[in-house]
């Protein structure tokens, strides 16, 4: 017996929202625009294009496979413009329009130099294709459009009779991309319900490739758990809301659903990640390494498989080691989870601060070491391997928990013991943080294999609690500066502003005053807070002038985005400096100079360390080398004082 049957939907039922509903195991928009174009060339072309699945239940239709087709078709439908190709236009007006532009330029006392070269039928069509996409359908502004491309000088006579000529070309196009009599052919399953999402599952492996975790969506869509946690079944809704929103469906999740059918292990693990990133729920921890393009957050499906014993890459057995787990269970790992993470923002919240943050975020939630409305925090790119934090957080975890997965048990720890360990994490966990970083120990072809074998090796894995050795600090510094006197760099690189930042954050947390004193005061300049920037000591314009001469690759031959050149600066006093050193601009703005304990607080050189920016080439490269590596001794001092 069939458990399907033929159906079929009229343009006007597509794009009608309330047609379709999305079930829970469907996935996001995977098209990307070459796929959508290519769809809607077929589609204009009135040749069959595959057939969608729908699904009838309480007097809603499920869409099961099709939400790609019928995005598009909607998409396209709202602005046809935006998805042609240059093939759509008849070759036979493409040559008139051709023919006609080159006599009128024949006519023209004002002939173009460039017609000859761009008068050809793929450039026509590409730039038709720009011009109605930017203008839609409207005539007269493609024809100046194509006309300034060209560089024409055309009569009004000759204007009028290309604009003609495109409208013509345009009148077609609208015909050609009329869909209103479109047919959407589909099946209607007429099976089990528990086997939608195996249907879903088989019918996508030929498709566009499902990503592994929205495989796991439709394999797991069976394994529900009563979870009454409020921040969970709040992240649930606003997925289901998110797809139903986007793709103008059905809205077919309801709380009150949730707490009465229960929450999917997928929806579980994808909660528990959207978690992590929660500037209302938890700290904001974009340190993990979020993909703006992966719609179904994969943190939490990482997380969770390493708690379990496994490597973060096989989320797929996690079905196994959960299967029949007590609700209370998953809430009270989602409780360790977000407590291991608290521990971990606690040791770096002062030092580490992503950029990616926005500027709500930060002065709402982040805790800045300068000032909590700081609106620009010391630039540097955070691009830390997502290993690392994992690697912090098992750290944590296998320290504070005992975790009996067999018999459902989470206990946390006591005892001096741990608190001990404790202490230490918080203390020592930004400076692991900094050497890890600086030393690339995280990005030297670290495998997935690699962090299993790390977060099992007790020794390396407990390191967080304890002291970095002298000797480790001295080969850092060794190599370090080693390869700051040898930087080919062509601007600051992150490693050197996260070494600038760690000093003056050293200073601050040694001295709150000068927080408040450099950091909160208004600008009455500028009227706006203090802002800082990265800037050169001996400033960049007066190297390159003394070098233009000898090649244009000045960096090849001398460092000038080493950390030995680098200093912190207010943005006031940046841009009023120019290409001078402070001890210049002071000479230059008596009234307004910059400080001395400001000068001290930067580490910036003394006046007589610069005396030789004004010498002659030869002796300036020996003595600009000279200067960078005194003072990158000067700065692995500050930096070990600190840290003693």
């Amino acid at each position: 017996m069939l458990k399907y049957c033929p159906i079929e939907y009229r343009l006007k039922e597509i794009l009608n929202e309330s047609t379709f509903a999305l079930p829970s195991f469907q996935r996001g928009l995977v098209w990307k625009d070459t796929k959508i174009k290519n769809f809607i060339e077929t589609l204009i072309k009135g040749e069959p294009f595959g057939t969608i699945l729908v699904y009838r239940q309480n007097r809603k239709t499920y869409l099961i496979d099709g939400l790609q087709r019928i995005t598009a078709i909607r998409a396209f439908y709202e602005k046809p413009e935006k998805y042609l190709k240059p093939e759509i236009f008849e070759r036979k007006h493409i040559v008139e329009l051709m023919k006609a532009i080159k006599q009128a330029d024949k006519k023209s006392d004002k002939r173009s130099i460039y017609l000859e070269k761009r008068l050809d039928e793929k450039n026509i069509r590409k730039n038709l294709i720009k011009f109605i996409s930017n203008n839609g359908f409207e005539t007269q502004k493609n024809t100046n459009d194509l006309i300034n491309y060209l560089s024409c000088s055309l009569s009004k006579t000759d204007k009028e009779d290309i604009n003609n000529r495109i409208k013509i070309i345009i009148d077609d196009l609208k015909e050609k991309t009329n869909i209103n009599d479109l047919l959407v052919y589909g099946i209607e399953y007429k099976g089990s319900e528990s086997r939608l999402p195996d249907v879903f599952y088989n019918i996508n492996t030929g498709g566009t490739n499902l990503s592994k975790h929205d495989v796991l969506a439709s394999l797991w869509s069976d394994n529900t758990f009563p979870i009454k946690d409020s921040s969970i079944i709040k992240k649930v809704l606003e997925r289901y809301t998110a797809l139903s929103d986007k793709y103008d469906m059905k809205k077919t999740i309801t709380r009150e659903q949730l707490l009465k059918d229960g929450v999917t292990l997928f929806d579980y693990c994808y909660a528990i990640g959207k978690l992590l990133y929660d500037e209302d729920e938890h700290k904001y921890y974009t340190f993990l390494g979020k993909s703006k393009k992966n719609e179904t957050e994969p943190a939490g499906f990482s997380i969770i498989s390493l708690i379990l014993g496994m490597k973060e890459n096989e989320a797929r057995k996690i079905n196994e080691k959960l299967e029949n787990v007590p609700a209370s269970f998953l809430v009270k790992l989602k409780d360790l989870i977000i407590d291991g993470f608290d521990h971990i923002y606690e040791g770096l919240e002062d030092w580490i601060v992503s950029e990616r943050l926005t500027q709500k975020v930060l002065s709402k939630k982040q805790k800045n070491i300068l000032n909590k409305d700081y609106e620009e925090e010391l630039n540097y790119n955070c691009v830390e391997s997502k290993y690392m934090i994992y690697h912090m957080f098992m750290s944590y975890i296998k320290m504070n928990y005992d975790i009996d997965i067999k018999n459902r048990i989470i206990k946390k720890k006591i005892g001096n013991d741990i608190k001990k360990w404790n202490d230490g994490f918080k203390k020592n966990l930004h400076l692991h943080y900094f050497y890890d970083y600086m030393t690339d120990f995280w990005n030297k072809n670290r495998q997935v294999t690699d962090l299993s074998n790390l977060i099992n090796n007790e020794s390396e894995r407990n390191k967080y609690a304890f002291e970095i050795s002298d000797n480790e600090w001295n080969v850092f510094f060794k190599d370090f500066i080693k390869d700051q006197l040898s930087d080919a760099s062509r601007s600051f690189q992150p490693k050197t502003k996260l070494f600038l930042d760690y000093l003056i954050k050293f200073k601050i947390k040694n001295n709150p005053n000068l927080r408040r004193k450099y950091f909160v005061n208004n600008d009455r300049i500028h009227n706006k807070k203090f802002y800082i920037d990265i800037e050169h000591i001996v400033p960049k314009d007066r190297i390159t002038n003394k070098f233009s001469s000898l090649t244009n690759n000045i960096e090849s031959i001398i460092p000038i985005y080493s950390v030995g050149n680098a200093c912190y600066l207010t943005a006031k006093f940046n841009r009023g400096k120019k290409a001078d050193t402070i001890y210049e601009y002071n000479n230059k703005n008596s009234i307004n100079p910059v400080e001395k304990e400001f000068i001290e607080f930067i580490t910036y050189p003394a006046q007589n360390e610069l005396n030789f920016i004004n010498w002659k080439l030869d002796i300036f490269k020996e003595k600009y080398n000279s200067f960078l590596e005194n003072r990158l001794k000067k700065l692995k001092k500050e930096f070990m004082d600190n840290i003693q």
